[in-house]
């Protein structure tokens, strides 16, 4: 995405204009300090990033803090509740600060972790899925990792992968994973936190042979059968899983990033190639674009031989 921006009423804030990239990969809030804003850059298999970026005045002046190794991608960057611990998947393994992003340590794993779930109830636990080496769960907030080697889920073989828990029902997760031939290998439902999952997948490859670009997955937090899962389309179900439709509305542009809801489950927000779009029901049946954003991605340019 183009930068990072903030809403004050209807109108568009730009912040990271001064800084050194504007590919944006992830980017997170203090709970305890809402002028606290870290930004993870570079935006996977297009273009490096140059790392990782804090604020301290909502995003007046940034800092670039450095990271070990030099990572090109945030896949995803998060507060645990404390305030003070970050998170982040980069494409070169699980990064952790416990000094609120000043100083980072880096954990390694076996390819890129692509996506990260944070239990509701307990922040030392967490979810990230990994190419070609399926999921793995850390149980002490982030330091040490292990693959979830549960019955029914894939281990070996998948793509850029993503992950959400429900707040509802924290043993309710879901997985999805796209091949490593970009299209859609699977999504994947566990209830009992991981130890036993079904393929729940839609009958429509909605990845459109872009998984290493578009994957995202978001369940309610306070339903946890309602789940949407996007890709180059947007996939809907209140079931589960069981069964899926797809969404159709002229507001949900192609080649969905990101699936978010507020914390009470009463708004949903899909982020996309084209800005983003606003469901009051659950993507049930009305989706709005209020996007104001002044961004577009040009991805080619061409000159004529004569000028």
């Amino acid at each position: 995405m183009p930068g990072a921006w903030r809403q004050d009423g209807i109108a568009w804030i730009p912040l990271t204009e001064e800084l050194t990239t504007q590919w944006i990969g992830s980017l997170d809030t203090s709970p305890n300090d809402p002028n606290l804003i870290l930004v993870g850059t570079g935006e996977p298999h297009i273009r490096a990033g140059t790392g990782l970026w804090r604020s301290t005045d909502g995003g007046l002046n940034w800092e670039n803090r450095p990271l070990p190794g030099s990572p090109a991608t945030c896949f995803r960057l998060r507060f645990l509740p404390d305030g003070q611990t970050v998170v982040g998947a980069f494409d070169l393994g699980i990064y952790r600060s416990s000094d609120a992003g000043l100083s980072w340590s880096r954990t390694p794993l076996p390819h890129w972790p692509t996506d990260l779930a944070i239990h509701p109830a307990n922040p030392l636990v967490m979810w990230t899925p990994v190419q070609n080496n399926g999921l793995f769960r850390s149980d002490d907030g982030g330091v040490t990792w292990a693959q979830v080697q549960g019955s029914g889920i894939p281990t070996v073989g998948n793509g850029r992968g993503s992950v959400t828990v429900s707040a509802a029902n924290p043993d309710r997760l879901y997985l999805a994973f796209a091949g490593l031939d970009n299209n859609l290998m699977g999504v994947f439902r566990t209830d009992d936190g991981g130890l036993n999952w079904i393929d729940v997948s839609p009958p429509e490859d909605y990845f459109w042979g872009q998984g290493w670009y578009n994957n995202s997955i978001g369940v309610s937090p306070i339903d946890p059968d309602l789940v949407l899962a996007g890709g180059g389309g947007l996939q809907r179900s209140d079931n589960g899983g069981l069964t899926w439709t797809t969404t159709a509305n002229t507001h949900i542009h192609a080649d969905v990033h990101a699936i978010e809801w507020t914390e009470d489950g009463s708004n949903l927000y899909v982020a996309t190639d084209g800005g983003y779009s606003h469901s009051p029901d659950g993507g049930l049946s009305y989706f709005s674009s209020l996007n104001r954003l002044p961004i577009t991605q040009y991805v080619n340019i061409d000159a004529g031989n004569n000028f």
